[in-house]
């Protein structure tokens, strides 16, 4: 469900940017929240453009560059591609969260996150697992 600025939204003090989406609240409708709670009570989205969050082994690291080509797959879409570009890699290893599909091993944990832009994501929606390769960069 999106919502535009000036328009009704599930709470009547909240409000929204274009482009932003209410992705859920997290809460029955008369919980109470805390500071300490382990769960967000509402989550928002920017639906303005679709990013890939990667985890990049940290032998990898050198190899990427802001602005490099990348080609995003998803098993969903077999034999579609979807392209993109790094808009940033973090400045910090550390240990791999997201889970790698197949079996795991122990050389691959730790990671750097890179982020890529997608140019024109089509059908992906927000969750899926993809797939991300990054084109040389000649440069």
């Amino acid at each position: 469900m999106t919502f535009r600025p000036g328009f009704a939204s599930p709470d009547p003090n909240m409000r929204y940017r274009f482009g932003e989406a209410f992705r859920g609240r997290r809460t029955a409708g008369a919980a109470r929240a805390s500071p300490s709670a382990p769960q967000p009570l509402v989550v928002l989205g920017d639906l303005s453009a679709l990013r890939v969050r990667v985890e990049l082994d940290e032998r990898d690291v050198g190899a990427i560059r802001t602005g490099q080509p990348v080609v995003v797959r998803s098993a969903a879409f077999p034999g579609r591609d979807f392209a993109g570009k790094v808009s940033s890699v973090a400045p910090i290893i550390g240990p791999g969260s997201f889970g790698a599909r197949g079996q795991s091993s122990f050389t691959d944990i730790d990671v750097a996150e890179v982020v890529v832009e997608l140019a024109a994501p089509g059908p992906l929606v927000v969750g899926m697992k993809v797939d991300a390769y990054f084109h040389r960069n000649d440069l």
